[in-house]
């Protein structure tokens, strides 16, 4: 496999330099105007760096390092403190975090100290914190938003290894002693010699995506993120480059305070504090085992403004540490770290992706010239090497044509912010992404009165450059003059494929509607259904946190309350008070639908465990279920359908 990958790699490099050199000396439109020129131009610069992204991930892949864990005796478990940091974040999200914390296995309990971080000062925060049985810290100002936050936790402990979670992850029951013992594989029993600044385990979520959910993609495709966090955080690990996510993360409070603490100087604190943790000589690794899951952004606004501030705080952060300029850092470290970079202005390579073909087609303006053989001997070739390149590296997790999409949705909304960092406008305050606000019955695409403008930017974009796009295909056939190569044939393809991208983008951004008031999981549990004159078992199919779903063989009837008992025998088993609410015909047995009417705090408390401790049962790979008819097809059918 490994040697595949090498293959794969140089040939990767030859046919790309091959097709780059001619585009260069033998495509470009010189002689044809300043605009051809100047758009010629930045197509070959926008195809050079998709070329580079994909070399160096082929590079980067082809030897993969995965930490070591060392076989730690129980009583060398070092002190932890937990940092969750929060701001706005509704107190239910909350108490599902902070109870994910307390079932955390340790070998000593005592040796872990939960802080509840809070920036918005309000007084339920407290007394959530008191209830639980945990610390409250609290500043008397935001400045430096995230990052002062947690600095005001780092200078008010002490354990020598640091957790943080984001206000909405969820730890499972063996978070901890899953990455501690890291920590100790190069050191021994001590801690003071560990070279390890920090582990950072994926960011998984327990709902669908946007992406999944607008273009119900559930089944067919994984979430977005799971490309990065769980394959090119991995490949970041040879040059030490893996990349601190701000969540699911355990630090070492030594590597902390020789690189300054939490990054005040930047939006994205975490990318900032990774680097410098890295730049201060220790070792900064990913894994790919899930440890904690949260939710994914539930409504279009809080998702684009999340994704400005990544990019925004990427540009800020790497300006002002000065990446490139820094002597205490490797050439495998900057090179990993500059095409994080550059994968921010992927929106702006996307514009002249479908900007190109329209400047031609519909305003007369080539901006490249070549006639069909050309494009078969070289530029075919390399295209679909690129497409082969990426199915075969990204592990299933990824298809070209679902990258595509994704950057056509997020290219206006991301825009903007990225051309104003790069001139140095930049945005200074810390924008938190709103989790756990989306009520049943709403759609993913309604967002506040004040926030529409984001989105209607978005869609009107879309629809200029679609009506272009469509524009650009009637006169290629209207105009006889326009088909004097068969080079036509190529423009046609690009214009149809960017006529799809944009109406997937569409499709996304009219949103759908939220049917469920809380998630639901697949999950086999042992569930008791309590009635005066009998005792039913059975398993679930699906939990959530209102209600469950199981198959039974018989036909029975459900009283109007009735007592149940779930997760028999394990880790969380709860009891409460349900109501039937559905009951179907499914195959030779039948389908119950029941909500939880009365449970006390306790048994919810349990009732998160058994819901929230486990690794999501969601998509991991791309599935047969998709692909470019079947996506499109499915989005009309259904659409048509809810109209």
């Amino acid at each position: 496999m490994l040697k595949r990958k090498i293959r794969l790699f140089y040939l990767l490099t030859v046919i790309s330099a091959v097709y780059l050199i001619w585009r260069l000396f033998f495509t470009l439109p010189a002689g044809e105007g300043w605009m051809a020129i100047t758009a010629g131009i930045l197509l070959l610069l926008s195809e050079a760096a998709g070329f580079l992204e994909i070399l160096h991930i082929t590079h980067l892949v082809s030897e993969i390092y995965l930490p070591t864990k060392a076989d730690l005796p129980a009583e060398r478990f070092p002190d932890v403190d937990v940092f969750i940091a929060t701001y706005n974040e509704p107190v239910p999200i909350l108490e599902k975090t902070v109870q994910g914390c307390l079932q955390m296995d340790y070998p000593e309990k005592g040796k872990v100290h939960i802080y509840l971080c809070d920036d918005g000062g309000r007084v339920q925060v407290r007394e959530l914190a008191g209830r639980m049985g945990i610390r409250y810290l609290a500043r008397g100002s935001r400045e430096h938003a995230k990052a002062g936050n947690l600095n005001y936790a780092l200078s008010n402990s002490s354990s020598p290894l640091i957790v943080t979670f984001d206000a909405d992850m969820i730890p499972m029951h063996d978070f901890l002693t899953a990455l501690v013992p890291y920590f100790f594989a190069e050191a021994g029993s001590d801690m003071e010699r560990s070279e390890i600044g920090f582990i950072q385990s994926p960011q998984s979520f327990y709902n669908h995506d946007l992406f999944q959910y607008n273009l119900y993609l559930e089944e067919s495709a994984p979430n977005e993120q799971n490309f990065f966090f769980r394959y090119v955080q991995l490949a970041r690990n040879r040059n030490n480059a893996a990349i601190y996510g701000g969540s699911n993360t355990v630090l070492s409070r030594k590597a902390l305070m020789d690189a300054g603490g939490f990054y005040t100087g930047s939006i994205t604190e975490d990318l900032a504090t990774g680097l410098l943790i890295q730049a201060a000589g220790y070792k900064g690794y990913a894994v790919s085992e899930v440890h904690a899951s949260g939710l994914s952004p539930e409504d279009l606004t809080s998702l684009f403004k999340q994704r400005e501030r990544w990019a925004r705080g990427c540009i800020q952060t790497f300006r002002r540490l000065r990446l490139l300029r820094r002597k205490d850092l490797t050439a495998g470290q900057k090179r990993d770290y500059g095409m994080a970079l550059l994968y921010w202005y992927t929106p702006l390579r996307r514009l002249m992706f479908i900007l190109s073909p329209i400047l031609y087609f519909v305003f007369g303006i080539p901006v490249i010239r070549c006639g069909l053989l050309p494009l078969i001997c070289l530029w075919l070739p390399s295209v679909l090497l690129y497409y082969f390149a990426l199915s075969k590296l990204a592990g299933d997790m990824r298809t070209a044509r679902l990258s595509n999409i994704y950057d056509t949705i997020l290219f206006p909304a991301l825009l903007p912010g990225v051309i104003l960092e790069t001139l140095g406008i930049q945005k200074k305050q810390f924008s938190v992404t709103a989790k756990g606000k989306m009520p049943a019955g709403a759609g993913t695409g309604e967002v506040k009165r004040r926030d529409k403008g984001l989105i209607r930017w978005s869609r009107a974009v879309y629809l200029v450059l679609l009506g272009f796009t469509l524009a650009g295909v009637y006169r290629l056939f209207a105009v006889p003059a326009l088909q004097e190569n068969y080079g036509w044939v190529v423009v046609l393809f690009w214009l149809v494929l960017n006529a799809y991208h944009m109406l997937m983008a569409l499709f996304f951004l009219s949103g759908r509607q939220v049917r469920r008031v809380s998630e639901r999981i697949r999950a086999a549990e042992q569930i008791a259904l309590e009635m005066e004159d009998q005792i039913i078992h059975a398993v679930t199919s699906d939990l959530s946190e209102g209600g469950a779903a199981f198959l039974l063989n018989t036909c029975i009837t459900l009283p109007d309350i009735f007592n149940v008992r779930l997760g028999i025998g394990g880790r969380y088993e709860c009891r409460m008070k349900a109501k039937p609410v559905y009951r179907n015909r499914e195959g030779a047995g039948w389908r119950y639908g029941i909500a939880f009417v009365e449970i006390s705090r306790p048994q919810r408390l349990r009732l998160y465990g058994l819901l929230y401790d486990r690794v999501p049962p969601l998509p991991e790979q791309v599935t047969e279920g998709t692909g470019f008819y079947k996506d499109l097809r499915r989005n009309l059918k259904k659409r048509i359908r809810r109209r």
